[in-house]
């Protein structure tokens, strides 16, 4: 995840396009909420002893254990959309979400989809006024992750919120989000299978949380997962992605980062957005 925040503040300087990545756990690792107090409801010892990473996100929210999931990245300048505030953006990146899923049999009632995301009558929110610029606060302000509501539970996936991609009220898809210097990092965990045993023993509960494989009758391919994710991430946005890896600048900043120890995660090649997005 030390990649991501490299490419949040190279996308915010101007210095790389918008980017799209994916990526895996092996062996599983737990990351934390960018403000999560670490020693509260996590079995901590629990990681150490299967010598699991723990690992502090730049993004917002509750812990997550990374292990057979999808985890994605998204990095885009705020002038790429006209929303303004954090709730307009998480719900078009979940419709995104939602839409990819809904191609290989994942569907949500209209119980799922909140009225925050559908401004009460089953639509899309309308564009808001001008995005505020960087350092104006505000929901939608400098540096603001997403922080934890609903509940003092300590993992991401033990509360199902307001656009988090979910199922008959269980949560499937987890997300996180970040903003500084004008530009957007969102997180996504899309769980492929889960071991609730687990995950109580983790975080001393569950919480309405569903797998992929508990919802189709076959798991597709995990490169048919994310071509689908991709086409649309991208459509939300309107960009076109090409197939890229990190550029040296970006290589040398994370190598710079992981050596100071400032965060933690995994590197892998990502999706770039055109430099002459729509």
């Amino acid at each position: 995840m030390a990649v991501d925040e490299v490419l949040l503040d190279f996308v915010a300087a101007g210095q790389s396009p918008p980017t799209l990545r994916f990526y895996g756990w092996s062996p599983p690792a737990l990351s934390l909420g960018r403000f999560q107090d670490a020693s509260s409801g996590i079995a901590l010892s629990l990681c150490r002893e299967r010598g699991w990473e723990i690992v502090r996100r730049p993004t917002g929210g509750r812990a997550v254990l990374h292990d057979r999931e999808i985890t994605f990245s998204i990095v885009f300048p705020l002038g790429l959309v006209d929303f303004v505030g954090v709730m307009p953006s998480y719900c078009m990146l979940s419709r995104a979400i939602s839409a990819a899923l809904a191609g290989v049999g994942v569907c949500r009632s209209a119980e799922d989809r909140s009225d925050r995301c559908r401004g009460g009558t089953g639509d899309p929110p309308p564009p808001g006024p001008p995005l505020p610029k960087s350092g104006e606060g505000g929901q939608g302000g400098e540096d603001q992750p997403r922080r934890s509501r609903g509940g003092e539970g300590s993992s991401c996936f033990a509360a199902t919120l307001a656009p988090d991609s979910g199922v008959g009220g269980r949560k499937l898809v987890g997300a996180a989000q970040v903003r500084r210097g004008g530009a957007l990092l969102q997180h996504g965990s899309l769980l492929l299978a889960v071991d609730r045993s687990l995950l109580a023993a983790l975080f001393g509960e569950v919480g309405p949380v569903v797998s992929l494989s508990e919802l189709v009758t076959e798991l597709p391919p995990r490169e048919a997962l994310v071509d689908r994710l991709a086409v649309g991430l991208a459509g939300a946005l309107e960009i076109t992605l090409e197939a890229g890896e990190l550029t040296g600048a970006e290589e040398k900043e994370v190598a710079m980062r992981l050596e100071s120890g400032e965060r933690g995660g995994t590197r892998s090649p990502g999706r770039r957005a055109a430099l002459d997005s729509a």
